[in-house]
């Protein structure tokens, strides 16, 4: 596939988005915006195993596509106005942008548009705390990376590059120690933000809790985080990364038991999924900044196993909402008798999510462990402990859901709707990729490869490279 092709794949999406704004009927929307998104899922497999970019580009290009039409054939209908639907189109627009650009600028562009749906839905729902949530990812995401892509462009002219704006090029910048310090630090700061790693946390439960999942949930669960900061960060400024890797070690482990304790007490389904996910891109960036290649590895594939899982668990909480009215695990209860697939299926994706034997997120876990044991130890002990709390926290929601009898101040339900065969289907596929991924894992594990093979960067050799 051309590189000219491949590098404006993000359009589609957005500019079709744009379009349908102008559609009346929101049934005509998602049939359009379903045929888009599979037909890009579609390209991106031709990318993946027809090798039209890097192996790393190539699986989050698939993970964000395939995502989308997770998202717009399972979530309830009733979200999925016209607005909404084009909301989600412009989402995968920018996360294709940031993925398969190589113009620094682009690149900056896009990943601002991710963000724009939760800015919109702040607006129509007039929601104060949404509106903060916007304010405090732009501020320490958004503008970070804009400064980056900014002064790289500089520097680009400045130092006469063939070509100023192109990722590639910007390999043969020369940098002060200093001035790659300060850019490496934004780049940090970006992905970090982007991913929702404690302390700057704050935007993930107020965006999971208070907004519309089809809005804010692709905006959320993403990949993009880990992706800037390793293609962006790893390979432009390596050097300053080892000096930080330090620090980002500390964020990644706070982030994660942090996350898993204040997942316990949460009584909104939501909110707690929301704290599980700051849990788990806290083990993501502890991977990362380990600079080995074996917890590289498993932190980006961790990425792409739980996004897939959080996705399906976030999908079933809202179709409980959905038929309840209510996302608080206080007033629900006893749902198994009613809804014994939509029971299975968040187990299934539970214990997916967490580590357990068989799943993919066991063979990341595996090796994240053995990538760090030898120089963190402590760090592993912890992640262990994270992961154990995280667990029990799922069972807790699955018991309090599904299990039991209904609480005394549950809505009065006497017949409550089990999956629907679209809802169905969409939890089999994720359920069954998150189960390949345990029992077969060599396909995807090619992204210690990838990542390898697409980075090269100029590391010390006792650092690990």
């Amino acid at each position: 596939m051309n590189a000219w092709l491949i590098d404006s794949l993000w359009l589609l999406p957005l500019v079709t988005g744009i379009l349908l704004r102008r559609a009346r009927k929101p049934s005509s929307a998602r049939a359009v915006a379903t045929t888009v998104a599979t037909l890009l899922f579609a390209l991106s497999l031709v990318l993946l195993f027809g090798r039209g970019i890097d192996g790393l580009s190539a699986i989050l290009v698939s993970l964000v596509s395939g995502l989308i039409v997770v998202l717009l054939v399972g979530v309830p209908r009733v979200e999925l106005d016209v607005e909404t639907v084009a909301d989600v189109l412009l989402v995968e627009g920018g996360a294709l942008g940031v993925l398969v650009s190589t113009n620094v600028l682009v690149l900056a562009l896009c990943w601002a548009l991710t963000t724009i749906p939760l800015r919109l839905e702040a607006s129509r729902s007039r929601d104060v705390a949404l509106g903060r949530a916007f304010l405090w990812l732009s501020t320490f995401s958004v503008t970070p990376l804009f400064a980056v892509a900014l002064a790289l462009s500089i520097l680009g002219v400045q130092q006469h590059l063939a070509s100023p704006f192109d990722l590639t090029t910007h390999l043969k910048l020369h940098l002060s120690p200093r001035l790659e310090l300060v850019l490496g630090s934004g780049v940090v700061l970006a992905a970090t933000a982007r991913s929702g790693v404690f302390p700057f946390h704050l935007w993930v439960p107020a965006a999971l809790e208070r907004g519309r999942i089809s809005s804010v949930l692709p905006t959320v669960v993403s990949p993009l985080g880990s992706f800037i900061a390793t293609r962006l960060g790893l390979s432009l400024f390596p050097r300053a990364l080892t000096q930080i890797a330090p620090l980002v070690i500390a964020m990644g482990t706070a982030s994660a038991l942090y996350g898993a304790v204040v997942a316990l007490g949460r009584h909104n389904a939501r909110r707690q999924l929301a704290f599980l996910w700051v849990s788990i891109v806290g083990f993501v960036f502890v991977g990362l900044a380990s600079l080995d290649v074996r917890a590289m590895s498993g932190s980006m594939f961790y990425d792409v196993a739980a996004a897939l899982s959080m996705t399906g668990l976030l999908l079933i909480v809202r179709a409980v909402e959905a038929r309840t009215g209510t996302a608080d695990m206080r007033c629900l209860g006893g749902l198994v008798r009613f809804t014994p697939r939509l029971a299975a299926c968040y187990f299934l994706l539970g214990v997916a999510t967490v580590c357990f034997p068989g799943t993919a997120s066991f063979v990341c876990e595996d090796l994240l462990v053995q990538g760090l044991h030898e120089r963190h130890p402590v760090v592993v002990v912890l992640l262990l402990i994270a992961t154990a709390l995280n667990g029990v926290s799922l069972v807790r929601s699955f018991k309090r859901l599904f299990l039991g009898t209904p609480s005394m101040h549950a809505p009065p339900l006497e017949r409550v709707e089990d999956m629907l065969p679209r809802e169905r289907w969409v939890a089999v596929v994720l359920i069954t990729l998150s189960l390949l991924g345990g029992f077969l894992p060599s396909p995807l594990l090619r992204i210690r490869h990838s990542v390898v093979d697409s980075l090269r960067i100029a590391m010390p050799v006792e650092d690990g490279w």
